[in-house]
């Protein structure tokens, strides 16, 4: 397969998932699900694009263990995964790991 189709299946592939806002879970879920897909699909041309996003949405949720992603799961067979059910981790934690719930430093000079 030449690369022009691979990267016209991906995109196609990626219409599925959500766009997320600058720096956010989602677009590492979709950045990670794209370059994964195009080492599988380079490999195996009959591969199954669920393969590519559970490994993409593993390594994600190491980043962002709080993050739930926003997919056609029909589309790729995958259902969305979650923490288990009963797990609680306090702000602070939630804070040092998703940069965006940090508070934001004002500099004011005078």
């Amino acid at each position: 397969m030449a690369r022009d189709e691979i990267s016209t299946r991906i995109l196609h592939e990626m219409e599925h998932m959500e766009l997320g806002d600058r720096h956010s879970p989602q677009t590492l879920l979709r950045m990670l699900y794209g370059a994964l897909r195009r080492k599988q699909l380079e490999a195996n041309l009959d591969s199954d694009p669920g393969v590519s996003l559970r490994k993409a949405l593993a390594r994600t949720q190491r980043e962002y263990p709080y993050f739930v992603a926003e997919f056609d799961d029909s589309f790729f067979g995958v259902a969305a995964t979650t923490l288990p059910a009963g797990h609680v981790a306090s702000e602070a934690f939630r804070a040092a790991r998703e940069p965006e719930l940090r508070p934001r430093r004002i500099e004011v000079t005078v």
